[in-house]
């Protein structure tokens, strides 16, 4: 053995993926190193932002979510064309509890 490392990788590019995000500093960090995960031309990435029902009670909080959302994926737009990324970015609000609704969405999807 040399000691030299492969400069093959063997990592397969991902071609779905799920960004659960309640808008914090934290959920930020996690969208933009999502985009550095290897992806496929033309990977889907999805954001999902889940309400919980007590919080749909307020029409307010739903219109900023989904101004929120919509903001997130011009952002995520953004780096991934400063990368020379083509993949496609959805992004959704939904009213359930949390946890469940970020399971549900990935098995939907398959991310």
């Amino acid at each position: 053995m040399t000691g030299k490392r492969s400069t093959t990788s063997s990592v397969t590019p991902v071609a779905t993926v799920l960004v659960p995000t309640d808008f914090s500093k934290g959920a930020e960090r996690a969208l933009a190193r999502a985009l550095y995960i290897p992806l496929q031309r033309g990977a889907a990435v999805h954001l999902v932002h889940a309400l919980t029902p007590l919080l749909y009670q307020e029409p307010l909080r739903r219109g900023q979510a989904e101004t929120a959302i919509k903001s997130k994926m011009a952002r995520a737009r953004a780096l991934t064309k400063k990368r020379g990324i083509r993949v496609s970015i959805t992004g959704n609000v939904v009213v359930r509890r949390p946890f469940e609704e970020i399971v549900r969405q990935s098995r939907l999807l398959g991310a």
